[in-house]
């Protein structure tokens, strides 16, 4: 059986338990031991109103972040101490 998980169940200790899945319109509730996620590709609507399928390209794009001031910061460290050698 395939759906779409939409809520988490939290135990009286606040750990989930299990989940509420979709399934051909009906909420179906499941122990999470018997749940096993799914890599499925949804299709991105586009500004023209076609649909493609999302590649892993697009989603390393979106996965990019900004580099951190102290990555930038140790490179140039790193620079100093190999010209210095």
């Amino acid at each position: 059986m395939k759906g779409k998980v939409v809520k988490y169940v939290k135990g009286k200790d606040g750990v989930i338990r299990g989940v509420i899945v979709l399934h051909k319109g009906n909420y179906l509730e499941r122990p999470v031991q018997l749940v096993c996620p799914l890599e499925i590709r949804s299709m991105v609507k586009e500004n023209q109103g076609r649909h493609k399928e999302s590649t892993e390209d697009n989603d390393d794009k979106l996965k990019k972040r900004p580099e951190r001031k102290a990555a930038k910061m140790a490179k140039v460290n790193i620079r100093e101490q190999l010209k210095d050698d």
